[in-house]
Formats: C-alpha cells, sequence, structure tokens
C-alpha cells in the first residue's frame, strides 16, 4: 500500500496521465513499453513535471520526448514497480491485452466447428461448417455469444443428421430433436441454420421466401401441416385395406382424378400390389396432363401420379410407400415408375430429384424425344418458347442438356400430350 501511495505521488498527477494512457495503450495492442514516448504540444505543466521527474531542465522542445528506459530505471530504483505493465496496472487499474484476447476469442470460435470426425463423415457437414464459418452467420444468430453459438451449431447438427423423415411435422420434429416444439419455426437462428444446411440445387427459384422454405422442409420429408400440398393421382388402384385405399379405387372405378394429402397416406396408408397396378406407374409434371387423360381415358388410364411442379413431401412419402410395398423394378416382379416433366431447366431438377430419391426412369424424356418435338413444333411460336435460365445436366440423358442449349427453345408437357397417352391408353394394349 505505501508503494502505491508513493507510485500515485510520483506518476498519478493529471500532468502524467498522459504518460499513463500512452503505456496503456500499447500495453493493450500488445506492443512492448520501450523506446521514446512523446507528446505533442504538452502544457507548461506537463513540461515542468516531466523535467522535475527526469531530473533535467525545462524543454522547448515540440513534441515533448523522452527515453522510456530511463523513467522506468526510476521507478525500479526506488522500489516503486518491476516495469512499466506493473505501473500502468497499479495506476490504471488492469489491462487486457487485445491482441492476444482476440486470438482467443478466435481459437475459441474455431474450436466451436470442431466436430467429432465421426458426425462429420456421418453427416456430410464439411462444406455446410465451412459456409456458416466463412459468412460469420452463427456469430449474427448467437449475437457473438460463444455458448449460445456452440449450443446452436450442436443442435443443428442434430437436425441435419436426422433427415430426411418420412412425413413428420416441423413443430414435432423440433420437440423430438431440442424438447421446443417452436425452435424450429420460421426466422428462428435453429431454423435459418439447419436449411443452410439442406441442399437446395434442385430446387426451382422462388420469389417467396416462405415457398423457398416450404420446399427445404419438403424435399427432407418434414412438412408445415398434414393437409396443405396434396399429390394428385389417377387411376392409382391399391388394396381395400385402408380408407386412403379404398378412397382411390372410388375414384378409379369412375376414372376421376383425386388428391390424397399426407395425413391420409400416413394416417390410412395404402396398400399397393403389381395386380392393382399393372407393371407401370407414370410421373408427370403438370395437373392439365392428368386432367386431359381424365377426359379422354378415364378409367382406361394407365397409373399416374402429378407433381405438379416442385415435388413435395406428400409425393415424396407417396413413391416411397410404392416401393416400399411392390419394389422396383418389372423384372423382379415390381412396378416400374416413369417420369416425364417439360423440357425446361425446372423440369429437369425434378427428373434428376425423382432418379437420386426414387429411381424412376425417363419417360419419352430425352435429346431424342426433344429433338423429334421441335420439329413437329410451329417454328413460328420460337420467341414465345425462348429458354432460359442456368443449363442443368439430365442424369438419364447426358445429351438432353447440349440439346436444349444449342435449341434454345423449351417444350412443355402439354405439347406433348399425344404421345405420351400412347403409353397411358390401357384399352388400346
Amino acid at each position: 500500500m505505501a508503494e502505491l501511495e508513493r507510485l500515485k505521488k510520483l506518476l498519478g498527477g493529471p500532468e502524467f496521465e498522459w504518460i499513463v494512457q500512452k503505456l496503456r495503450k500499447k500495453l493493450e495492442r500488445g506492443e512492448e513499453c520501450q523506446g521514446t514516448l512523446r507528446l505533442t504540444d504538452p502544457s507548461p505543466a506537463q513540461r515542468e513535471a516531466l523535467s522535475r521527474l527526469l531530473g533535467r531542465k525545462p524543454s522547448t522542445a515540440n513534441p515533448l520526448s523522452f527515453e522510456l528506459s530511463q523513467l522506468e530505471q526510476i521507478l525500479q530504483a526506488a522500489g516503486l514497480a518491476t516495469d512499466w505493465k506493473d505501473a500502468v496496472e497499479s495506476l490504471s487499474g488492469s489491462w487486457i491485452n487485445r491482441v492476444e484476447e482476440k486470438a482467443r476469442v478466435q481459437s475459441n470460435w474455431e474450436a466451436i466447428f470442431d466436430l467429432p470426425e465421426a458426425s462429420r463423415r456421418d453427416l456430410s457437414l464439411e462444406s455446410w461448417l465451412k459456409q456458416i464459418q466463412k459468412s460469420g452467420l452463427l456469430k449474427k444468430l448467437s449475437k457473438n455469444d460463444l455458448t449460445q453459438a456452440r449450443e446452436l451449431l450442436t443442435l443443428a447438427a442434430r437436425v441435419l443428421q436426422s433427415l430426411p423423415q418420412n412425413g413428420i411435422s416441423l413443430s414435432q420434429l423440433s420437440a423430438q430433436l431440442t424438447g421446443n416444439s417452436h425452435a424450429l419455426d420460421e426466422g428462428s437462428p435453429l431454423s435459418t441454420l439447419v436449411l443452410k444446411g439442406i441442399p437446395a440445387s434442385e430446387l426451382p427459384p422462388s420469389e417467396r421466401a416462405s415457398e423457398t422454405r416450404r420446399n427445404l422442409w419438403d424435399s427432407q420429408g418434414v412438412v408445415m401441416d398434414d393437409v396443405s400440398a396434396p399429390v394428385l393421382v389417377l387411376n392409382l388402384r391399391a388394396l381395400d385395406h385402408s380408407l386412403t385405399g379404398r378412397i382411390l379405387n372410388l375414384s378409379a372405378e369412375a376414372g376421376e382424378p383425386v388428391r390424397l394429402t399426407l395425413r391420409q397416406l400416413l394416417k390410412h396408408p395404402p396398400s399397393f400390389s403389381r395386380s392393382t397396378l399393372g407393371g407401370c406407374v407414370f410421373v408427370c409434371e403438370n395437373p392439365s396432363l392428368v386432367s386431359t387423360m381424365a377426359d379422354r381415358l378415364g378409367p382406361k388410364c394407365a397409373p399416374m401420379i402429378c407433381l405438379d411442379g416442385q415435388p413435395k413431401t406428400t409425393a415424396h412419402v407417396l413413391l416411397r410407400l410404392l416401393k416400399n410395398e411392390i419394389g422396383f423394378p418389372e423384372g423382379s416382379g415390381g412396378v416400374q415408375i416413369y417420369y416425364h416433366g417439360d423440357y425446361d431447366w425446372d423440369g429437369l431438377k425434378i427428373g434428376n430429384l425423382m432418379v437420386r430419391s426414387h429411381g424412376v426412369k425417363s419417360w419419352r424424356y430425352s435429346a431424342s424425344h426433344y429433338l423429334s418435338h421441335l420439329k413437329t413444333l410451329d417454328q413460328r411460336v420460337a420467341p414465345m418458347t425462348r429458354l432460359t435460365g442456368t443449363p442443368v445436366e439430365a442424369l438419364w440423358d447426358h445429351e438432353l442438356g447440349s440439346a436444349m442449349c444449342q435449341a434454345g427453345r423449351f417444350v412443355h408437357e402439354e405439347s406433348v400430350l399425344d404421345e405420351l397417352m400412347e403409353d397411358l391408353d390401357c384399352g388400346a394394349k
């Protein structure tokens, strides 16, 4: 205490405050307190105080300067401080080396992303983790709170590890994995992190963020609710063992399309067999094709499933039910599923998703078919069918995307329905 009082008498006055503050800033920046210290435009009191302390004549130079080592020797000789760090801390309180603190904080943030190697391998989270780390999104969502950030990232990895699901509601998934049914609600930090980890390459662009969010969850078998976004079917006959099966059969008898909700598929799942379906089920992109075939063929139309654009969870669940019930392909006693879509980039994206997710085969959906369709179309409508957007390579036909790029025109399903009807007309076989 005596040394502190003496130190304050020596350097604690206002005329020495500039020395203490300059040294404190040096220490906080991780710099050594060595060399010369300068003060521009010193007051007479500051000049006189420093001269008296150093035992020299008052200086008239500007800036005022002195060697730090000289003053440090005075402090050591008087037994007031071992060095400048000791003196500054005694006079102005403890200080933080901001360079070291920044490095420590950065190290802690980097450690958050070091998930166990097994988790990285199982979840294929490497690209997601790099994206989150590079963007600084986690810091923003957690408001720079390390504890909260670690919890958010752990929960997000847990959710991604559980995907894909088979028609679970979003609130139920959230409750099961986090204990909070609202943790994955729209706009929540956890939801934002998880959605960044769901591949969106096969999703069509959407002007509405809410639609994109629904599509992302749908692609993983997670639904916002179980009665919206039904799947449209025609003549998809089933066994009479369930309510949904009876609904399908009644509709097929009349040759009328019917929309199935996810609730119906999960609560009253239908059972299928080769005897009820025949050897093929045809999947199309556009509802107008189903409507036209119902008008033209009625009960004689082959079984059809319509995705109505980007497939929703209900369509994915139905296709998985078919595969689990009867298996693929036709040669093994199962039923082969075929897909046809618009000849545009979104159609090819959906086709790629169908191939990867459900092992479907293309249905008159190739480069040769595309070029044949172009020849039959009236060339005068070319300006109305100009193909735009980013090219996509079709997994089932590597020449299709190139042919579309070269021709620069799209062809919608409605333009080729006469050809498709040849496969759908069971009465003609």
